[in-house]
């Protein structure tokens, strides 16, 4: 009798077992599945969309050369960072701030590389929107109208971007020069050695 209750009891445990195994199977998946999808978002837009985010707000839907405003006639592209490790809605404001920027970010595009912004992500600004100049806060030659102007978020001199970060920004660089007949000799680096130059111009094209 006590052997037929020991595999009754053994008997009984073994459909828990396999119910809790599946359970964690599943949440494998799907927790592996959110994390492709997430990439995906980044690198090839959600549904129709290119998935540049709309900073501080949702991922805007769309081109990014859908504008409200109609479309300037951009003929360079400038890239820069914001002089230190991380960044945000707050701090990106600031920093515009303390070189004489008061009425917002003055850049077109911003990437973000994991700290306060998500690695590698693209968002875009009100300036490009409206297809407003940058500020020249940034440079005195930049708020010329025609100066397209991105920032990595990082300190360049001091650390190396990340690989998601360049690859973005490379993608980024390729599409507003391609949209806009941008050659690669009008493609300015303003970073430090943590942007290798050579092969970031080779990834556009250049």
């Amino acid at each position: 009798m006590a052997t037929r209750k020991s595999n009754r009891s053994k008997s009984s445990k073994a459909p828990a077992r396999d119910a809790q195994r599946t359970k964690v199977v599943w949440g494998t998946l799907l927790a592996s599945l959110t994390v492709v999808a997430g990439v995906l978002y980044v690198v090839n837009g959600a549904g129709k969309g290119d998935g540049i985010a709309l900073m501080s707000v949702a991922p805007k839907p769309g081109s990014i050369f859908e504008t409200p405003a109609a479309l300037n006639g951009w003929n360079r592209i400038v890239i820069i960072d914001n002089s230190s490790p991380f960044g945000n809605v707050e701090t990106l404001t600031k920093r515009a701030a303390e070189l004489g920027e008061k009425s917002g970010i003055g850049v077109h595009f911003v990437v973000g590389n994991g700290r306060s912004l998500d690695d590698g992500k693209a968002y875009r600004l009100d300036r490009w929107d409206q297809q407003a100049p940058a500020s020249p806060a940034y440079g005195s030659d930049l708020s010329d109208g025609k100066t397209i102007v991105i920032c990595l978020v990082g300190n360049t001199e001091r650390s190396r971007v990340t690989d998601a970060q360049f690859q973005n920004t490379a993608t980024l660089t390729a599409r507003l020069a391609a949209r806009f007949g941008i050659p690669a000799s009008r493609v300015e680096l303003r970073v430090g050695a943590g942007l290798n130059r050579a092969a970031f111009l080779q990834a556009i094209g250049g």
